[in-house]
């Protein structure tokens, strides 16, 4: 049971849940392949220098190498710790490692959705959601997402259930395609 499942309201059920790409740690391992590579570079060039500098290099090695695994073990917790939960009710972005924080909007208050895709992201099966809502911060940006399509589809079929359950009548009331025709002599 995530974090997402203990916000759950009475009668309130998930209908689909995803997280972002694993992609996201090539991004997030910038830092770390950065200093393995500075750390690599110091160890090569403390073979051309004397002892003291040989151990001050040394030591500075060592640090950006363990530096570089400790931002990704963070980046590993990160991706761990964020979700995407559709519910019948709301959507739910849920983050953090230590400090928990819990977005939501409601279904009804779902204006639009818009869905960006690269070329890279339909290939892999991932893109950007943003969810267009009529609260103040107005977005909420669903990162690298897997399969979007799928969530954004679930999400449209999931307003579309819940407005219907609003209202109580199983669809909402349409006009007619056509008006009945005049019988001569009633007015227009």
């Amino acid at each position: 049971m995530g974090y997402a499942d203990g916000l759950l309201s009475t009668g309130e059920r998930v209908v689909h849940r995803e997280r972002q790409h694993w992609f996201v740690f090539i991004w997030g391992a910038r830092y770390t392949i950065l200093a393995v590579i500075i750390a690599v570079v110091l160890l090569v060039l403390k073979n051309n220098l004397t002892q003291p500098w040989q151990d001050i290099l040394n030591y500075a090695a060592i640090a950006l190498f363990i530096g570089g695994l400790a931002v990704l073990f963070w980046t590993i917790l990160q991706y761990l710790n964020l979700e995407y939960v559709l519910t019948n009710r709301r959507v739910i972005e849920v983050s953090g490692v230590l400090n928990k924080k819990a977005t939501d909007s409601s279904l009804e208050k779902i204006n639009d959705a818009v869905l960006t895709q690269s070329i890279f992201g339909r290939i892999f099966g991932f893109g950007d959601l943003d969810i267009l809502t009529a609260s103040e911060s107005g977005i909420s940006r669903f990162r690298m997402l897997v399969e979007p399509v799928d969530f954004k589809r679930a999400m449209l079929d999931a307003k579309h259930e819940y407005e219907r359950d609003l209202t109580g009548s199983g669809y909402a009331d349409s006009p007619p395609l056509r008006a009945e025709p005049r019988r001569s002599g009633e007015p227009p």
